[in-house]
């Protein structure tokens, strides 16, 4: 999100109150407008605010059940979250990191083929085929509240991870990636989504497997 300079700020996902502002320039007029930005893409925003980042998903509850699967994996099983609107939101996140101009998605670009199928599908309200681009959230019970980052992994080739506060997104695209596993856990029109939750050892060996990869794709640039 914004602020009324253009600046890029990172919600906190446990403390939406508290945010990291970063200079961005991946925010512009030539990108988007103020109704883009301020209602499209700022009700999707919300919309994910209220039915997930400021719910209690740790626990269960009418909302989210959890579902024990072994001693270090468990599942959080999102009943409240509407499948378009969700799904669109995770699309934008997406779309937006491919189009930024951020330094830390530079390494990072869809098709314009497929570029253009997300921009055309957030804006026009479209109900996306659960089969196109699902994503996956893994999550832990511990993290920091005050831990506002954002790291990509996109070092390979046909999926993509973005690490964001308190979660792990990682978006499919090439069909030898969507197994049986990923379709169960994503978001679909006919059954909610299932969100892993690690241990906190664990989220940390994840949080800096993305760091690494984004520090080599760094150097690599500089090369």
């Amino acid at each position: 999100m914004h602020d009324d300079k253009g600046r890029l700020y990172v919600i906190n996902s446990q403390r939406p109150q508290n945010h990291l502002t970063v200079q961005s320039g991946s925010y512009q007029q030539y990108i988007f407008c103020a109704k883009c930005d301020n209602e499209i893409l700022g009700n999707l925003e919300r919309y994910a605010s209220n039915n997930l980042y400021r719910k209690n998903y740790l626990e269960s509850n009418e909302d989210f059940e959890q579902i024990y699967i072994q001693e270090d994996m468990s599942i959080i099983r999102c009943h409240s979250l509407g499948y378009k609107n969700f799904k669109l939101f995770l699309l934008s996140l997406l779309w937006r990191a491919s189009i930024s101009t951020e330094a830390v998605f530079g390494n990072f670009k869809l098709s314009d083929e497929l570029n253009e199928f997300l921009r055309e599908a957030i804006f026009t309200d479209a109900i996306v085929d659960d089969a196109a681009l699902p994503c996956v959230l893994l999550t832990a019970a511990g993290i920091d509240p005050e831990e506002s980052f954002i790291a990509v992994d996109a070092t390979r080739p046909g999926f993509i991870k973005f690490y964001i506060n308190a979660f792990v997104y990682t978006f499919y695209w090439e069909p030898n990636k969507k197994d049986a596993t990923t379709r169960m856990l994503s978001i679909g029109m006919d059954h909610p989504m299932d969100m892993m939750k690690v241990p906190i050892e664990r989220w940390n060996e994840i949080r800096q497997s993305i760091i690494d990869a984004t520090v080599r794709a760094s150097k690599a640039n500089l090369k």
